[in-house]
This record gives C-alpha cells, sequence and structure tokens, in this order.
C-alpha cells in the first residue's frame, strides 16, 4: 500500500478495473469525464502510493488503459502525471511517444514543488494537450479572526489560469475538526477541508472563500481572456509638458499591477479576480473598450469585478 510499483503482469487488470470503475459510475448516473492514471507516481511515501516512471505509465496508457477506453467505448478523458511542477519533463516524456499521446488529452499538476510557470512550458511544446491543476492544500491557523485570502488567490487562482490551466481543484472539500479522516502513515494531519463540519454544524474555511471569488462568477464554458500581468510592458499616453496638446507614448518595461486574471463568461459578462498581496491599500486602475474605472482594494483583500462586455 506504500511505496513499491505494479507488476508489468498486472497492467491489463488494473487497466479492466479502471474500465469498470467508469462503468459502474455511469451505472449511478456520475459521468467521469477525466482520470487520472496514478496521483503522485513519483512519491512512495503516501499512504497508499505506487511510484511509476513516465515510461512505464507511456506502456500501460499506449497497450492497456488506451485501447480498452477505445474498446469499450468510453469517452472519458486521460490525464497523465498528477504531480509536482518541478517534473515538467514526465507529461513530455509520455507526449514524446506518439502512440502512447494519441489516448491522452492532457496532463495535471499540484504545487507543492516547482514553479507554476512550469505548466506554460508544457503547453508550449505541446499546445494540443490540456493542463490541469488538480491538487493544493490549504491551510490556517485555528480560531484565527482574519483571513489570509490574497495570497492564496494569487497562487492558487491566478497562477494556474495564467499559466493554462483549465481547472483549480483544492484539497479538500471537508473535512472533521481534526482534519480527519486521512491515513496515519503518509495522511495529512494539516489539509483542512473547504468545509469543517463538526456534527451538525458546518464552518466555512480559506479554501471555501478562494475558490468561491472564482466558481460563483467564472462559471461553465468561460473562456479567459488577455489582461496585464505584474511585470508586463504597458503604454500609456502622456502630455508633453513643454508643448501642450502634443502627446507623447510612456512606456513602463514592468507594470506594478497586482496579481488578477480575466474571464469572459457565456452570458456576455467580463469577470476581473484581483488579489492585493501588498501591505497596502491598492488602487485598481481597469480599462476595458474605451471604458475606465478606478476600484479599491484594502490590504489583503480580494476583488472579483463583473461588468456587460
Amino acid at each position: 500500500m506504500r511505496g513499491g510499483q505494479l507488476r508489468k503482469e498486472c497492467y491489463g487488470v488494473y487497466a479492466d478495473y479502471l474500465v469498470r470503475y467508469v462503468q459502474e459510475m455511469e451505472v449511478h448516473g456520475i459521468t467521469v469525464n477525466a482520470l487520472t492514471v496514478q496521483n503522485e507516481p513519483l512519491r512512495s511515501t503516501n499512504t497508499p502510493s505506487m511510484f511509476w516512471f513516465a515510461w512505464e505509465q507511456a506502456d500501460f496508457v499506449k497497450n492497456h488503459l488506451g485501447p480498452k477506453f477505445r474498446k469499450a467505448g468510453l469517452d472519458t478523458e486521460i490525464i497523465v502525471f498528477d504531480h509536482n511542477c518541478d517534473r515538467p519533463d514526465y507529461a513530455l516524456a509520455i507526449y514524446d511517444d506518439p502512440e502512447a499521446a494519441q489516448y491522452v488529452s492532457g496532463a495535471a499538476f499540484h504545487h507543492y514543488a516547482g514553479d507554476m510557470s512550469a505548466m506554460t512550458y508544457v503547453h508550449e511544446a505541446r499546445p494540443d494537450k490540456d493542463i490541469l491543476f488538480t491538487e493544493q492544500m490549504t491551510t490556517e491557523r485555528p480560531g484565527t479572526s482574519r483571513i489570509d485570502i490574497a495570497a492564496s488567490t494569487k497562487r492558487l487562482i491566478v497562477s494556474p489560469m495564467r499559466n493554462w490551466s483549465r481547472t483549480v481543484v483544492l484539497w479538500n472539500l471537508a473535512a472533521d475538526p481534526l482534519n480527519d479522516p486521512h491515513t496515519d502513515n503518509g495522511g495529512c494531519p494539516s489539509c483542512q477541508g473547504a468545509l469543517t463540519i463538526d456534527g451538525d454544524s458546518a464552518t466555512r474555511n480559506l479554501a471555501y472563500y478562494v475558490i468561491a471569488h472564482a466558481s460563483q462568477f467564472v462559471r461553465p464554458g468561460s473562456v479567459r481572456i488577455a489582461s496585464t500581468a505584474p511585470g508586463d510592458r504597458t503604454v500609456t499616453l502622456g502630455e508633453d509638458e513643454q508643448r501642450p496638446k502634443v502627446y507623447r507614448a510612456q512606456i513602463t518595461e514592468h507594470a506594478d499591477v497586482a496579481p488578477n486574471a480575466a474571464f469572459r463568461t457565456p452570458d456576455g459578462k467580463i469577470v476581473l479576480i484581483v488579489a492585493n498581496d501588498s501591505w497596502s491599500r491598492r488602487s485598481i486602475s481597469v480599462q476595458y473598450n474605451g471604458r475606465y474605472a478606478e476600484l479599491n482594494l484594502a490590504p489583503g483583500a480580494t476583488g472579483t469585478f463583473v461588468w456587460d462586455e
């Protein structure tokens, strides 16, 4: 249950199991849109866990899982990797095998190591494959009176979206006051749920509010659109100091804007999520199609702003 590897002679059995799993979920009215082949295949200290090299996962997908999904008529997508951003090579190694890549729709990432820009590297190398952000825990001190939401919004909403992810999935939906249930050997005693369930009462935690800033407004079918990021080059127009009515372009090489991500929704709305991760109040200047707004955010606050396209 902890560590070890799957025997090659059992690859077919495991593929059959995954096919049956998807089929049985469908019987219960649950459609499995996508599944990852193995959670954290490079870690052997979780319970359960199983180490799996990239070439072995490619072998499993191209010779077992992919063909069996296709034969069973399943349209459930196959996602590879599902581990940290310090190893973009894992997914790219699988994509380098065309027989395996034909069955794979994308790669999943966590952020316990590495930089989220790794997802952009993978996207640039294989823009035909999806990027998915599928796990990250958020924790806060029990009984704290202040929610440190800006840093988590920047890290877990803005950063995955700006690095081509189609999803943001946090650990986890619900746990009890002791953060149970979890295993005692490789489990996570500090991983809060979005909700803490204590008998008949429920408490909303940091993860709940972080996700809510996006999930309530960025509905299914929305797409991310361009917005100025910290460090981008920007151009403004200013009047010449010596010659009135003569205007000059003023170029800023590194824009000092707050972390943000913008979206267009299916119902014609624009949604802008901004995190003020500074220690001071910030004035957020928004320009869209010739319209302007100045919005204020308190230090440590996150704002979600919605307007008609």
